[in-house]
C-alpha cells in the first residue's frame, strides 16, 4: 500500500485495474498508465490438427472418443473465477449434447476450491464428463486450445485476463463473463453474459456447437482481436 500511494506513476493492465486503483487508494488517473498485456505468438490456429500425433495423444490421454466436441476451462478452482457456473452451464448443454466433455486446465490454486470443483461435479452427476488436467506448457495449453470447441470463461474479477485470449489468438470460440476487464479483452469478438447466467452460458455453447457459421465468425474476430495485444507492444509502451 505505501509503496503505491509514494508512486510517481503507475502502471495499470487494463482500464478497470486503472479504475480501482484510483478508487481504493485515491491515486489521480493521471498518475496511472495502461499498458496492456500481450499473447505469447505460441498461441494459434494449428492447421489440420485432428489428423495430427498431438491431438491422437490428446485422446488417448484425456479418453476423448473419435470427434469428441471438448468445452474448456483455463484457470484455477478460486471462487472468483466461479467455476461452479462454468459446470452449471455445461450440465445444461448436456441435455442437448451428451457427449460433450469439459475440461478444465490449471492448478486448483487452492485445497477448499477443488474440493467445492469437486462437489458441483458430483451434485450434476458429471464425472464421467469432466477431465481435470494441472499446469501444462504453452505448447501443450495451445494444443488444447485447438482441440476444444469453445472457451468458457465466467470469471467474476479479471485484471485483465489471459485464457480468453490465449483462446482468441489460437482460433477458438469464447464465452465468457462481459464484466470486470474481460470485456476490454474481448470486445465484440466473443459471447459475452453477466457471470451469473448460467441459461445464456449454455445457450451461446449451444450456438458455436451447432452453427459453423457462427464459429467461423468467432474464429476470426478472435484472431484479429488478438493481433491487438501484443508483448512488443507492452514492452515500448512501458
Amino acid at each position: 500500500y505505501s509503496g503505491i500511494k509514494r508512486a510517481s506513476h503507475l502502471i495499470a493492465v487494463s482500464e478497470y485495474t486503472k479504475r480501482g486503483i484510483t478508487e481504493v487508494y485515491g491515486i489521480s488517473p493521471d498518475k496511472i498508465t495502461v499498458v496492456y498485456n500481450g499473447v505469447s505468438s505460441v498461441f494459434h490456429p494449428i492447421e489440420g490438427f485432428r489428423t495430427t500425433i498431438g491431438y491422437k495423444t490428446l485422446q488417448q490421454e484425456l479418453k476423448l472418443l473419435a470427434g469428441a466436441k471438448v468445452v474448456l476451462y483455463v484457470g484455477s478452482d478460486h471462487p472468483r473465477k466461479n467455476l461452479a457456473t462454468a459446470l452449471r452451464a455445461f450440465s445444461e448443454l448436456r441435455h442437448s449434447h451428451p457427449e460433450v466433455i469439459f475440461l478444465k486446465v490449471g492448478e486448483a490454486g487452492i485445497a477448499a476450491g477443488r474440493a467445492e470443483t469437486l462437489r458441483v461435479v458430483d451434485e450434476l452427476g458429471l464425472r464421467d464428463s469432466v477431465r481435470l488436467v494441472g499446469a501444462v506448457s504453452f505448447e501443450r495449453l495451445n494444443e488444447l486450445y485447438n482441440l476444444a470447441s469453445a472457451l468458457i470463461f465466467p470469471s467474476r474479477f479479471e485484471g485483465f485476463g489471459l485464457p480468453p485470449l490465449q483462446a482468441m489468438a489460437a482460433g477458438v470460440p469464447v464465452v465468457a463473463a462481459g464484466s470486470t476487464s474481460i470485456l476490454e479483452v474481448v470486445g465484440e469478438a466473443g459471447l459475452l453474459h453477466s457471470p451469473d447466467d448460467v441459461h445464456g452460458f449454455a445457450t451461446s455453447l449451444q450456438r458455436v456447437l451447432e452453427d459453423k457459421n457462427l464459429v467461423n465468425d468467432l474464429r476470426q474476430r478472435g484472431i484479429e482481436r488478438a493481433r491487438l495485444f501484443s508483448w512488443e507492444a507492452a514492452a515500448e509502451q512501458t
